[in-house]
């Protein structure tokens, strides 16, 4: 409920001010997307190799994606947090 007005609001003053800082705004809701793209694509390749050898690809594959999408969220969370500390309502 409160993003709405924090982007209509906060963000031109946070681009004002940095625009580093206003990049790191925009990056972080797609390094968020991305996480979730990840996750969902590490869920599927885990049930697809469930029935399977454990040395096979699908399960490597859901590894990496898993690992990626945890790198993801947490560069995503970082530079939130970075934002708001920089500015906030």
């Amino acid at each position: 409920m409160l993003y709405p007005a924090y982007r209509e609001h906060v963000k031109p003053a946070i681009f004002a001010s940095s625009p580093l800082i206003g990049s790191l705004f925009e990056r972080k809701e797609h390094l968020g997307v991305g996480a979730v793209i990840l996750a969902w694509a590490g869920l599927s390749l885990h049930l697809s190799a469930r029935n399977e050898d454990p040395e096979l690809r699908a399960s490597r594959a859901a590894f990496v994606a898993y690992a990626g999408a945890a790198v993801f969220a947490t560069l995503a969370a970082t530079m939130g947090v970075i934002v708001a500390v920089f500015r906030t309502f």
